[in-house]
């Protein structure tokens, strides 16, 4: 099945990356959304060929979906869609929580309609049409969660469309994905949540304490910009997973907070030790081992952007950037991904050729 004619609902950060991506890609998007400022903004932008408040209008000639809403909203829009969404349609989302649109969505459309779970990877601190970014999704994963009524022609559908987005289609359980991510994505933001209130505890009782924030605090805190509306969506929905996660993190945290009170150093080294050697399995792929390199880049104007170009015009794609901070004890200032180990060794002999400090790492 070719898909040429596609409806985003919602032009939020997420729909509006997808429909500025698609839209250079040839397809034919129509936005809704009831901000009408949004729909004008997303035109504008190239997010969309057309915009419409009207859900029954946009998705009328529409083949395939997208539920680009915040998750307390993706079910309720999905009940007011079932009466006019013709027979064989794609419909997928792009919630972080799986389970219940997934299991609704069976239950409502009853095998009339193939709906595909979806959750790109992907974001910012940033949310609505302002930050939409065609290139989010390049190098990320993409997870699809069919139900068990879906066709497998409609799940590869949306994978295509997916790699033609640069991201990665991973096909899982929507169960299994929800318990993943409440550890490796939900509890993050709620730790950088708490670490933020924490530290405006610390001001009020010493003012002027927050001006010594340096890397670490700003890493571990900076998705608290995110969208209060979407978060405490996400927290409601994927409550039992995120409570698991949450026990799980409370015992570990009590067990170094043991360590710091016993002044047991080595507990609190192997701690450190193996929290690293769990972090190094992060950039592991499905299938294949990301290979990372430090690089010491010089502390000037542009020198980044001239290393870039240099592998550049190697043909050496970067799939990664990391900035490092010179008081975390870290080798380099950067820490650039590639998709192999032969494509980081090619990468650095480009950059020893810049007489650039590198090591693998």
């Amino acid at each position: 099945m070719e898909i040429k004619r596609v409806t985003i609902v919602g032009l939020g950060l997420i729909g509006g990356s997808l429909g500025r991506a698609m839209v250079k890609l040839g397809y034919d998007v129509t936005a809704v959304d009831q901000d009408q400022a949004a729909l004008d903004k997303g035109v504008a932008l190239g997010a969309a060929c057309r915009g419409t408040r009207d859900l029954a209008d946009g998705i009328t000639n529409a083949q395939l979906i997208f539920l680009a809403v915040p998750v307390g909203s993706a079910v309720d829009i999905l009940r007011q869609m079932t009466d006019f969404l013709p027979p064989d349609i794609i419909v997928t989302d792009v919630g972080s929580v799986k389970s219940e649109i997934v299991h609704l969505a069976e239950e409502l459309v009853d095998g009339q309609v193939n709906f595909v779970g979806g959750h790109p990877m992907a974001g910012t601190e940033h949310s609505g049409i302002d930050g939409a970014d065609p290139l989010l999704f390049v190098n990320a994963y993409y997870v699809l969660t069919p139900g068990a009524k879906c066709s497998g022609s409609a799940v590869e559908v949306v994978a295509d469309i997916v790699r033609k987005l640069g991201a990665f289609p991973v096909i899982m359980d929507a169960l299994i994905h929800d318990r993943a991510v409440a550890t490796l994505s939900h509890l993050p933001h709620l730790l950088a949540v708490a670490l933020a209130q924490t530290a405006g505890t610390l001001e009020l009782k010493q003012p002027g304490s927050i001006k010594l924030a340096a890397g670490s605090f700003r890493d571990g805190t900076r998705v608290v910009a995110s969208s209060p509306v979407m978060w405490q969506d996400i927290c409601v929905a994927n409550q039992p997973m995120i409570l698991e996660a949450l026990q799980t993190f409370r015992h570990t945290l009590a067990e170094l907070e043991r360590a710091v009170v016993a002044k047991d150093g080595a507990a609190i080294a192997n701690a450190f030790i193996a929290a690293g050697k769990v972090k190094q399995t992060s950039t592991h792929k499905f299938g294949e081992e990301i290979a990372e390199l430090a690089v010491s880049i010089p502390d000037a104007p542009g020198a980044l952007g001239q290393l870039a170009q240099a592998l550049g015009c190697a043909g050496i794609n970067i799939v990664g950037i990391e900035i490092l901070h010179s008081r975390e004890g870290l080798p380099g200032s950067v820490v650039l991904s590639f998709q192999d180990k032969d494509t980081a060794d090619a990468a650095s002999t480009v950059i020893n050729s810049l007489h650039i400090p590198v090591q693998a790492r």
